[in-house]
């Protein structure tokens, strides 16, 4: 045998299975795998070849994000990181939004994709059943529960978002006291906060905890959380030039180094916040206990 017939025998093997898996009838599974090991051995064989493949040709990419916790932040984050590198939205990213309002939702199939107040623990199971071989990476940002419910109430009761149909529908919440107001967005955002805890109270290997608080606190703790996270969703699918570029374009959304960013002043007024906290040990007990049993669960302190 010679040294280049050596070198190609098991490549021409997996070609021929990955030919006869196309045209048997085969599971989607056994069709991905197979298609997974022709692309990691001709990426080890000829690595040339492979100068062009894209992250997202080997992973499936998630994005997920929950009311009040950071949801522009993640969807500027996430396209940021996928454009540096070449995605092309409609294309290559997606997004899917609870409830989808117009506009909002596109490409279902993309494989990056952001999910907005829809990733729970049993969707995760069906994403990864879905994902196959191929995996899933999942990232997002987790704060404080009832810091979110507080943001909330401030958001809408200055009168942002009129036509969002759960936590302010029709603008009522501008005509809102704050504990009337705080409890109105504690009931409406219970299942967005119920899901974000069950799926990052303790994550699977295959999903990173984002910390809202560390990421908006200062550039550094921004630096730090993007840094981690570019680890994560890469590994070494990218150069070292590749993760410093990637670095750069997500620091547009650092509101800390770029405050004239913030252009639908998504930021609430921290009089307000604070003002609105002081109503929290007011709220009905049994909702209160759900969400400082959700603070416990992620590791807040109870307030």
């Amino acid at each position: 045998m010679s040294m280049l017939t050596a070198k190609c025998w098991p490549l021409l093997w997996l070609l021929c299975r990955y030919a006869s898996a196309v045209v048997a009838d085969v599971s989607c599974e056994e069709h991905d795998l197979h298609a997974t090991q022709l692309l990691q051995m001709t990426s080890i064989i000829h690595p040339e070849l492979h100068s062009s493949l894209k992250p997202w040709d080997v992973h499936y990419y998630l994005g997920v994000a929950y009311h009040k916790s950071g949801t522009f932040l993640m969807i500027e984050v996430w396209r940021s990181i996928f454009q540096a590198l070449g995605a092309k939205l409609f294309i290559d990213m997606g997004q899917w939004v609870q409830p989808c309002y117009p506009g909002t939702c596109y490409a279902p199939d993309a494989p990056i994709q952001v999910w907005v107040d829809l990733y729970s623990p049993a969707k995760a199971q069906k994403a990864r059943e879905a994902a196959g071989e191929r995996g899933l990476r999942v990232a997002g940002f987790v704060r404080d529960p009832v810091s979110m419910i507080v943001s909330a109430y401030c958001y809408h009761h200055r009168g942002k978002e009129v036509k969002n149909i759960v936590e302010n529908p029709q603008g009522i919440v501008a005509q809102m006291g704050p504990l009337e107001g705080l409890t109105f967005e504690a009931e409406r955002m219970l299942s967005v906060v119920k899901n974000m805890t069950g799926v990052f109270e303790h994550p699977a290997n295959d999903t990173l905890r984002l910390d809202y608080e560390r990421t908006t606190a200062s550039s550094d703790g921004f630096d730090s959380e993007m840094v981690k996270l570019i680890g994560f969703l890469f590994e070494d699918l990218i150069s070292a030039e590749e993760r410093a570029e990637v670095l750069n374009a997500t620091q547009t959304a650092d509101l800390n180094r770029h405050p004239d960013n913030d252009d639908d002043n998504h930021s609430n007024d921290p009089d307000c916040k604070a003002r609105t906290r002081e109503y929290v040990p007011a709220m009905p007990s049994d909702l209160l206990g759900q969400y400082r049993s959700f603070q416990q669960r992620l590791g807040y302190a109870l307030s």
